[in-house]
């Protein structure tokens, strides 16, 4: 993946997280707070991975892709808001049970809302995958700029 499209997937996952909030009643101000890291984790995570499913299928689009995707980033959002709740918590002078304990006691929760916001939001992942490789594919035709990294 090129920058442009990991900086991309990351604005995605951080707009993706910011639907999220909404979802769950959250106000588009507490959108924008240090959990959105997560969502852009996420967002890298997924882009890499529709890049490289769609470069599989040479450029052909799945659905068991496309869902894969979707719970993919699910997971990895998950894994990074316990783990930025875990820090947080401890930093703050909190006790913890442990990041294993929340990312497998809270596995359950995310699968059920991952599942029914599922009906919303895989649409709009299909929709994303499409928006990232097109763009993936316009950086691979653009000519090299004397800026870009050389590659060996």
């Amino acid at each position: 993946m090129t920058k442009p499209v990991v900086l991309l997937s990351m604005a995605l996952g951080v707009v993706w997280h910011a639907t999220v909030v909404l979802l769950m009643g959250g106000d588009i101000a507490g959108a924008f707070t240090w959990r959105m890291i997560a969502g852009a984790v996420a967002g890298v995570g997924a882009g890499a991975f529709t890049v490289r499913s769609r470069q599989r299928r040479q450029g052909r689009e799945s659905f068991l892709d496309g869902v894969a995707t979707y719970y993919l980033a699910v997971g990895i959002y998950w894994v990074c808001l316990a783990t930025i709740g875990v820090v947080s918590d401890l930093y703050g002078g909190k006790s913890s049970p442990g990041i294993f304990t929340v990312v497998v006691g809270g596995l359950s929760y995310v699968a059920i809302y991952a599942t029914a916001f599922g009906i919303v939001l895989v649409p709009l992942c299909f929709v994303t995958r499409h928006m990232l490789w097109g763009f993936h594919l316009s950086m691979q035709s653009r000519p090299r700029s004397p800026l870009d990294p050389v590659v060996k």
